[in-house]
């Protein structure tokens, strides 16, 4: 009898190793899925600052053919530059589309490739933190004192600066991500 208790007990830890092993693993996938979504949101946001400079270089140039003026234009066009850029870049290295140093890492092999590879991970993590963590401090600040743009918009300044620290803080996600599979020994 007491043969049969250890084997169930035996039977049941690896049975409860096994459920956990799945259970972890569908965290895992629902994480990589839900970062993806992420990447392409950033993709998306981007996208949409493109098109919106697109229409204010419009309504510019038809300002400028009918004598006309539409106040704030500039300001909205600058906010689109400065979103599309941090929400691009959080994008493209999310979907692997960033330029690599392919002329040094190319003709390295082994460990050396993954040595460069996990160093300059670890410089960009550090880099794109630190832009994150101020870019986060400065829409805090001005949330807090209600500070406003010096345009013609006085526009409150957080709204134009959290697309941003927004698209800084997914870059620095996704080169975390790329860290967390290449240490994991997964193929990105």
């Amino acid at each position: 009898m007491a043969g049969a208790e250890v084997w169930f007990l035996k039977t049941s830890f690896a049975e409860l190793v096994v459920a956990l092993g799945d259970m972890f693993h569908s965290i895992l996938h629902f994480t990589e899925t839900m970062l993806n979504a992420t990447y392409r949101l950033c993709g998306y946001l981007a996208s949409l600052c493109i098109v919106t400079i697109l229409l204010v270089v419009v309504i510019n140039i038809y300002d400028r053919l009918t004598g006309g003026y539409t106040p704030g234009t500039n300001e909205i066009a600058s906010y689109c530059v400065g979103a599309a850029g941090a929400l691009g870049l959080a994008f493209a290295f999310g979907e692997g589309k960033h330029l690599k140093m392919t002329l040094l890492v190319s003709r390295t092999t082994g460990s050396v490739r993954k040595m460069i590879d996990l160093s300059c991970l670890l410089i960009g993590i550090g880099l794109s933190g630190f832009v994150t963590y101020f870019l986060a401090k400065m829409v805090y600040v001005s949330a807090v004192l209600e500070d406003r743009s010096t345009g013609m918009d006085e526009a409150l300044l957080w709204i134009p600066q959290a697309p941003m620290a927004f698209g800084f803080f997914v870059l620095s996600l996704s080169m975390i991500h790329a860290l967390a599979t290449q240490l994991s020994g997964s193929q990105q």
